[in-house]
């Protein structure tokens, strides 16, 4: 078991943010803090967060520097380069290049210490990437809220892509993971696509699809004569085969990682997403506080 890890919260302006909310969503208000606030008591609360960093708008995130925050380390300025070397910037700050950390969005309102504490002692030491997602079981009470496509196995479904656990010294194939950073907001794949594993990278977002997969596998870049039997493969994944590919594909042990509290789900990607966490915090806070008795009961 992991006794304690560092952080990287990515509050960085998306490319929308300005257009759906007119600022930066991190910093959108619900009961009169803002929702990265939300995620920052969460870690501050947590047993197994030692510290952490911020990445975002520099200049809009400096008042968190005066709410008395113990962990954090410091916030840094977001790069237009992207997720991937915001994500490496608060890497880099942390010294936490060969050790195990977090990353996690900061707009997620509902995250709690004790989601963050069981996804530390839970997560597998052998692994050197692990996306975190829920099986729609979990995500039930949350469905009605927020009606979003689920990523699809034989098996199961599941929503994911806030918090993902990575040793990043071991991730070889970092043009890989920059896709698939990159692709990670295309849910609208899934309306025009007969079935997709929207899974194993950040949040394992990655295009295949049956319907498209030769034309996926290109955009990818994948070698057809390196995998010549990958296509057949592909089109019946089942929850034990994200192993075998998440480690082919990053070239690292990576798998996903299943969590049984939907709340960690409930991003704000979008402004009626805001609206329906505003109108509906009171219960949506309910439904996350009986997710944390059940946890505490299992434990």
């Amino acid at each position: 078991m992991i006794e304690s890890i560092d952080a990287v919260v990515m509050a960085g302006t998306g490319k929308w943010d300005k257009q759906e909310f007119g600022k930066n969503k991190c910093l959108l208000e619900l009961e009169n803090k803002s929702v990265i606030e939300c995620v920052l008591s969460a870690l501050e609360e947590s047993s197994k967060i030692k510290k952490y960093v911020i990445v975002g708008p520099y200049k809009e995130l400096l008042f968190l520097k005066n709410k008395n925050y113990s962990k954090l380390e410091g916030i840094l300025p977001e790069q237009p380069e992207g997720y991937i070397r915001n994500a490496e910037l608060g890497i880099d700050f942390l010294n936490s290049n060969n050790k195990t950390l977090m990353v996690m969005n900061g707009d997620s309102p509902l995250v709690r210490h004790q989601h963050i504490d069981y996804i530390v002692d839970h997560y597998d030491k052998n692994l050197d990437f692990a996306a975190v997602f829920v099986d729609r079981e979990y995500v039930g009470p949350y469905e009605e809220y927020f009606p979003r496509p689920f990523s699809r196995l034989v098996e199961l479904q599941m929503r994911g892509g806030n918090i993902f656990m990575m040793n990043p010294a071991k991730i070889k194939n970092k043009k890989v993971l920059e896709f698939t950073f990159s692709v990670r907001k295309l849910r609208y794949l899934v309306n025009t696509l007969s079935t997709a594993l929207y899974g194993i990278g950040y949040a394992a977002h990655y295009p295949l699809c049956i319907a498209r997969i030769s034309s996926a596998l290109a955009a990818l870049q994948f070698d057809k004569m390196k995998y010549p039997k990958f296509a057949q493969e592909i089109t019946c994944l089942r929850r034990k085969d994200l192993p075998y590919y998440g480690s082919k594909i990053l070239k690292c042990n990576a798998d996903i990682m299943l969590v049984p509290f939907g709340s960690i789900t409930t991003d704000i990607d979008e402004k009626n997403d805001y609206d329906v966490v505003k109108e509906h915090f009171k219960e949506l806070k309910e439904h996350a506080d009986y997710e944390i008795l059940n946890i505490n009961k299992s434990s």
